[in-house]
């Protein structure tokens, strides 16, 4: 009998016993796997255990399609995203981005172990989720070995320093509250603040990446919005306390999300509608999982379920924000990351109350992006803002022919980032104030992402340091996305194993000063690849799975590197002055993608707004 072993998680002792001694019965038993193993299975015959590029592309979009059409799914008459709608809030729509990309991951390895099964006549599988799961074929021949996630406990002390924080806020949005009524215009901020140039005195400060100069022009019609996410019971509540979540600009009129919060917990009877909907949604479930008998389907069902806890939270979190919108009577209510639960949930009361709302884009828009996908039903049930700004007019084209979105809802502004441009293209020496860099180096720039599929995040990483290392007189300037503050060490480490040394890895720095002082920039479908035209700086996208989903490569814009040998010689021919950047294509970029890059972004923003 032909046995095979998948292993996909970290092996305990008695499980490592259990497959050396299996392999000294059957010394031709092959691992698969994407773990270093434990000494004692060193000697073990291992396979890399990953799926082919097609495949990941096919079932990326195979996925995308599934889960639009899983909203329409009719059951007695009613849709399943519409039998999730409480009054305004559609829970479908806020779960649908996260549960895309889980149920996507899943069936990337329950695919894959289909794949290896076919050589062996049985498997032992070591996961963390039972792969056998709605497929007959694998449970007659896998065994499978799922080591349950350790339940993680409520950490009090997190709990205790949040409740302070949450109520230093509290008594902070008190003092900020004053006058409200009398605002026309709400604006969110639920940035993480980020290092970015001033773009008055010039010097670096923490501010909202995408609205920062948006925010510095407002007058007094408007107010901000500080939104800061609600920590969970068991998370380890890192980076409270900064001074800008309770000392804000002078200049700037602030409420705080924590006071509308207490509000409804104090006179809003939440704990009755909590439980009311929780009676709701359990009724919902059952009448779903009755009427879903499809493998991807049914996937999509148990993780909408596992999910409850969010719902009863984004449906309170709606119910406190219509309170709160009862009092004050804003014209508008506008955001970046609209359609993200976090942010939704606020701007559905808004509607629910009359108060038009506006998205602003904030970063590239692709077919495999669900927050941007809709069907034409939904078009019909208001889910989308009232108005949406883009950066240009491809973004409104895009939106309008593949989102779904009513064409008169998008309208052009540009993007409001680049209006520091100009001032960066006057001062020219702001770079060496900024950043100490070798000057007799080439300098790289890689934008990392945290991306979904860990095993192309790792490679991605390893493909560049690699790279570098092979490439003379180079320098490998490494920035890190806003949401990988902690992976220092995750990256010196793949750095470590491509041997590489000639790089420095920032975090807390402003991207443009990073994109005007490099020689070549390099991305994998990051916002960077389109923000890299402004500066006319030969763009590579190491796209391994050959999607191009931004469409870098498809519009001249980039070099598409799909492996890392491609990727050095587009490196080095560049250096060599082999290849150029095709100007031509960058200036019709820039005009259909980012309208105009003039400084009056805010400005034109801000006029639209009024204009409700």
């Amino acid at each position: 009998m032909s046995i095979g072993i998948i292993i996909t998680r970290e092996l305990c002792e008695e499980e490592i016993s259990f497959i050396h001694q299996l392999l000294l019965k059957n010394p031709q038993t092959i691992i698969h796997t994407n773990k270093e193993l434990p000494g004692k299975l060193n000697n073990a015959t291992a396979e890399s255990f990953e799926l082919g590029p097609e495949k990941k592309r096919e079932l990326n979009y195979e996925m995308m399609e599934k889960v639009l059409a899983y909203g329409e799914i009719k059951i007695n008459d009613n849709s399943i995203a519409d039998m999730l709608t409480f009054g305004n809030a559609s829970l479908w729509h806020y779960h649908k981005f996260r549960i895309y990309f889980t149920v996507r991951n899943f069936l990337y390895e329950q695919v894959l172990v289909e794949q290896v099964s076919k050589k062996f006549d049985k498997i032992y599988y070591y996961g963390e989720k039972n792969i056998t799961t709605g497929k007959i074929g694998l449970n007659n021949k896998v065994i499978a070995n799922i080591k349950p996630s350790a339940r993680k406990s409520k950490s009090y002390i997190s709990l205790g320093k949040y409740a302070v924080f949450f109520g230093l806020r509290v008594l902070t949005g008190l003092f900020y509250q004053r006058n409200l009524k009398k605002k026309k215009h709400l604006l969110i901020d639920h940035s993480q603040k980020q290092t970015c140039l001033n773009i008055k005195s010039l010097k670096l400060v923490k501010d909202n990446y995408n609205l920062g100069y948006l925010f510095d022009r407002l007058d007094d019609e408007f107010v901000i919005l500080d939104e800061i996410e609600v920590a969970k019971p068991t998370s380890t509540v890192s980076g409270l306390f900064n001074k800008y979540d309770f000392f804000k600009n002078r200049k700037r009129k602030y409420a705080f999300n924590e006071f509308i919060l207490l509000k409804y917990l104090l006179f809003g009877n939440p704990f009755l509608h909590r439980k009311k909907h929780s009676a709701q949604l359990r009724y919902i479930y059952e009448q779903i999982q009755n009427n879903t008998t499809e493998h991807v389907e049914q996937l999509i069902t148990e993780n909408l379920i596992t999910l409850h806890q969010s719902s009863l939270y984004y449906l309170f979190k709606y119910d406190a924000y219509r309170n709160f919108f009862s009092k004050f009577h804003f014209r508008t209510v506008t955001s970046i990351d609209e359609n993200s639960p976090r942010i939704k949930t606020i701007l559905d009361a808004a509607k629910s109350h009359g108060i038009k709302t506006i998205g602003i884009q904030h970063g590239t828009i692709h077919k495999l992006h669900p927050a941007y996908m809709y069907t034409q039903n939904d078009k019909k049930r208001n889910i989308l803002p009232d108005y949406t700004l883009v950066w240009g007019e491809h973004w409104k084209n895009f939106l309008i022919n593949e989102g779904n979105y009513p064409e008169e809802t998008i309208h052009i502004t540009g993007q409001i980032r680049t209006d520091i441009i100009p001032k960066i293209i006057d001062n020219p020496d702001l770079i060496h104030s900024f950043i100490q860099l070798p000057r007799d180096k080439k300098i790289i720039l890689f934008a990392s992402q945290p991306q979904r599929d860990a095993e192309l995040r790792r490679l991605a990483a390893y493909d560049v340091f690699s790279a570098v290392k092979k490439t003379a007189n180079t320098h490998l300037l490494f920035k890190l996305h806003p949401a990988e503050k902690n992976d220092f060490g995750y990256y010196h480490q793949i750095a470590k194993e491509a041997d590489c040394h000639n790089y420095t890895i920032i975090y807390e720095a402003d991207l443009y000063i990073l994109i005007a002082s490099a020689d070549i920039v390099i991305t994998c479908f990051s916002t960077v690849g389109a923000e890299t035209t402004y500066f006319f700086k030969p763009l590579i996208i190491l796209d391994h799975l050959k999607q191009d989903v931004q469409h870098y490569y498809k519009e001249d814009i980039a070099f598409q590197a799909t492996d890392g040998q491609m990727l050095t010689e587009y490196i080095q021919h560049i250096l060599d002055g082999k290849k150029a950047l095709n100007k031509e294509a960058y200036n019709k970029y820039r005009s259909r993608f980012a309208y105009k890059i003039d400084g009056k972004v805010s400005e034109r923003v801000i006029n639209f707004i009024q204009s409700i």
